[in-house]
């Protein structure tokens, strides 16, 4: 009896030790910083971004694009081991988002102001502030400057796009902003699906060398630098988006990094009215 006691108490004893091996270990991996091995394109790509005065402002962690965080470092390194130049690393992360962050149409304001990066991949959901903020981290974590831009998404009633409109492709999230909805206040960038007017949306513009960004949608010529140029990303769909999209975007404003709540929802009743007719 006494020896199934002792064998009892032994395996109890290196149960425990196991546990607390492991526990150990996820506390040491929680601390850790992930150190990512550094390409070659980003010794020219960083000096491009001093050369050009680009804000450290659109490269400063905050509490919500938390890049230091080392779930976000480990998928900064995933990113930053398939990308051969700055263009490609803005589109590997954005298909990251897009793949592991779920488009929620339920996705509240309240989700927004509460999340971070960090939590938003933990949720694997949320809409075009979610998966924005996610995005952001990812880049401003790698050095590439990122802003979020809260604006209005809207379609291009073009022949061409017409032509096309019943083709299923990947269309940008968002919601038709009504007359009903500004009466009522609701101004919020929570998006649903597109429809043909204007809605208002979040999206990112990244910092590119001017010869990566052929094609490429960059709104106007204040976005060009001497040698780059700010073009959008767009979180709904995990794309850069090219200059003969069939949806259109217009900017309310660069969102500070010290204001969430307009990151989440525009409290501008003039531009909702204009998006609206968009």
């Amino acid at each position: 009896m006494m020896n199934i006691d002792l064998k009892f108490a032994g395996i109890l004893i290196a149960l425990i030790l196991i546990i607390a091996i492991n526990q150990n270990q996820e506390k040491l991996m929680e601390q850790t910083q992930i150190i990512f091995e550094s390409r070659e394109w980003q010794t020219e790509y960083n000096q491009l971004v001093a050369d050009e005065g680009i804000s450290s402002e659109y490269l400063a962690e905050t509490d919500y694009y938390d890049y230091s965080n080392p779930s976000i470092q480990r998928k900064i390194a995933q990113v930053m081991s398939i990308s051969d130049s700055s263009m490609e690393y803005v589109k590997n992360a954005a298909e990251l988002v897009f793949i592991e962050i779920d488009y929620n149409i339920a996705a509240s304001d309240v989700q927004c102001i509460n999340g971070k990066a960090s939590t938003n991949f933990e949720a694997g959901k949320g809409d075009c502030t979610e998966q924005g903020m996610a995005l952001i981290a990812l880049l401003r974590g790698a050095g590439i400057p990122a802003r979020a831009i809260g604006g209005c998404l809207y379609a291009d009633r073009s022949p061409r796009c017409d032509l096309f409109a019943a083709v299923p492709f990947k269309k940008p999230r968002y919601k038709e902003l009504t007359p009903e909805d500004i009466e009522k206040g609701l101004l919020s960038r929570r998006q649903e699906i597109g429809s043909r007017s204007g809605g208002l949306h979040l999206y990112i513009e990244a910092f590119l060398e001017i010869k990566d960004t052929e094609g490429l949608m960059i709104l106007d010529d204040t976005k060009r630098t001497a040698n780059g140029a700010w073009i959008i990303v767009e979180p709904t769909t995990g794309e850069v988006v090219k200059e003969n999209s069939c949806y259109l975007y217009d900017e309310e404003l660069v969102v500070p990094n010290d204001k969430k709540g307009i990151f989440c929802s525009s409290d501008n009743l003039t531009y909702a009215l204009l998006c609206s007719t968009l």
